[in-house]
């Protein structure tokens, strides 16, 4: 890979050079490649972290997603609605989607909320009645 020969020879890839490698990775179904380069990168920016969350969710891999949302040090309103989305689009998860959902609300004057964002909550609501 890329980035391993880069390290190999003390070259450090600049911030987002490492988040377009990490998007090439998942959309080449490289999961654990794109985690190894998120995890050696010696700094992260919000499109880091949401990047490698949306990696995690696209992979159905909720679990891991939601460490990564939780470990993020800032998050914005792509990273909720990126777990937002994870969590309705995978059975078993609504609970989560609306506590999720209320933490979001709890941040609306810094963070905001969108379309996007109230019509995840709605399919939630949808999915959770027709069960």
């Amino acid at each position: 890979m890329l980035h391993v020969r880069s390290i190999k020879s003390g070259f450090t890839l600049p911030i987002i050079t490492s988040n377009q490698l990490i998007n090439v990775y998942s959309k080449r179904c490289l999961i654990n490649e794109a985690q190894k380069l998120f995890d050696e990168m010696p700094q992260r920016n919000i499109y880091s972290w949401n990047t490698m969350i949306s990696v995690h969710i696209k992979s159905r891999n909720i679990a891991k997603a939601k460490f990564i949302f939780d470990s993020a040090p800032v998050r914005d309103l792509v990273t909720y609605n990126i777990m937002l989305s994870g969590y309705v689009n995978v059975d078993g998860y609504e609970r989560n989607a609306l506590d999720l959902f209320v933490d979001l609300q709890s941040k609306r004057n810094e963070i905001g909320i969108d379309d996007f964002s109230v019509t995840s909550m709605a399919i939630a609501f949808i999915y959770a009645e027709n069960r």
